[in-house]
């Protein structure tokens, strides 16, 4: 991953460093008012991980780190690490950070995941102040769409505690002449523009304003009882017995016992499927039992909680508002997702059908005249 430091063209103390920015700082303890970049997208960070990892602090960091495929990020700690302090009395006022990311950093990592934790402390330092989303085909290579962030130690007053959000997807100019995947461009007065956007903090159809603590989110685990319901149907012996025929005379008898009506509750039900199974003296395997339950049992909101030995429920893990469920556990990570990319609502499945049945007829009344 070799990377550079580079100060601005014709600045008396501009100088290239080459190395690893990762790994190998080559401006150590030094600090800076204004910081660019644009780092490698998607990036593979795997040959730093070691060395990296040897260290509880990645620079001034001790959070949880990003995944090894994309150590985008990673530079954003890296340039916060160069941060001039807020000391008005010793005449430095902080610094500003540029950098270009893709999707990646904004959208990547569930609650609780590296990059999220990064973003997370990020915005608790009260440091993210805007982002910039820019239209697509902006770079030679790639026409994925890219955002700037701007980072920084010395919010004004007014933005304290808050971070706005340009949209400026659909503000661009075309090249005369394509240069790669680059396509577009932003204009002096397209670029005034979103400067004139981002000094005015005001809420507009294309600027947002949101506090740090909208994007705050908490991630929970809904844990519901397991609820079954028991019925003997014709289809379920036939699938069980076709894996256990030895159970042909226990399932007759269950089903004399038992009868056919549904039952909502497998603790009441599953001592009597036992005892039958005993006297009919049929090998009762772990494979047999689960398949007997899968068969003979559906999930039902309205039946009782299946109850383990212990005597707590059997939960299990997933969407649905049934009775009786409860919250074991959550995190609060902060998010950047969803304000960008709003999930559009799918359409409704029988326009979509109409509309496979309208081709199907296209194609077939097409076949006919190849046939004629």
């Amino acid at each position: 991953m070799a990377a550079s430091d580079l100060l601005i063209k014709g600045h008396r103390d501009s100088r290239i460093e080459f190395g690893n920015t990762l790994t190998d700082d080559k401006f150590p303890g030094e600090h800076f008012d204004y910081l660019l970049a644009n780092p490698p997208y998607g990036v593979d960070w795997k040959a730093e991980q070691a060395e990296i990892a040897r260290s509880n602090d990645f620079r001034g960091y001790t959070g949880k780190l990003p995944r090894v495929n994309d150590g985008a990020l990673l530079f954003l700690l890296h340039m916060a690490s160069k941060f001039e302090p807020v000391l008005p009395k010793e005449r430095k006022n902080g610094s500003r950070v540029g950098i270009v990311f893709n999707g990646s950093p904004l959208f990547t990592g569930g609650a609780g995941s590296g990059e999220s934790e990064i973003r997370r402390w990020i915005i608790e330092h009260d440091w993210l102040e805007a982002i910039v989303a820019l239209p697509e085909q902006m770079f030679y290579n790639t026409g994925i769409g890219t955002f700037i962030w701007i980072v920084t130690n010395r919010k004004a007053k007014a933005r304290k505690g808050k971070i706005q959000l340009i949209d400026a997807r659909e503000r661009w100019a075309p090249m005369r002449r394509s240069l790669g995947d680059k396509r577009r461009y932003l204009m002096d007065e397209i670029i005034a523009e979103l400067t004139r956007e981002h000094g005015g903090f005001r809420a507009t159809d294309t600027s947002k304003v949101f506090d740090n603590a909208d994007f705050g989110c908490r991630r929970i685990t809904v844990e519901r009882p397991l609820r079954l319901r028991f019925q003997i149907t014709a289809e379920a012996k036939e699938k069980f017995l076709d894996a256990c025929p030895d159970f042909l005379d226990a399932v007759r008898i269950m089903e004399q016992e038992l009868g056919t009506e549904p039952h909502p509750d497998w603790n009441a039900i599953w001592p009597d499927v036992q005892r039958v199974a005993r006297e009919a003296e049929v090998a009762w395997t772990t494979p047999a039992k689960k398949l007997f339950r899968d068969v003979f049992t559906e999930v039902d909101p309205k039946a009782k909680p299946v109850i383990a030995k212990q005597g707590s429920f059997t939960g299990v893990v997933g969407p649905g508002h049934f009775p009786g469920q409860q919250l074991v556990g959550d995190q609060e990570p902060s998010e950047l997702n969803g304000i960008f990319g709003a999930y559009p609502q799918p359409r409704p499945l029988k326009e979509i059908d109409g509309e496979l049945d309208k081709v199907e007829q296209r194609i077939l009344k097409l076949l006919e005249e190849i046939k004629e």
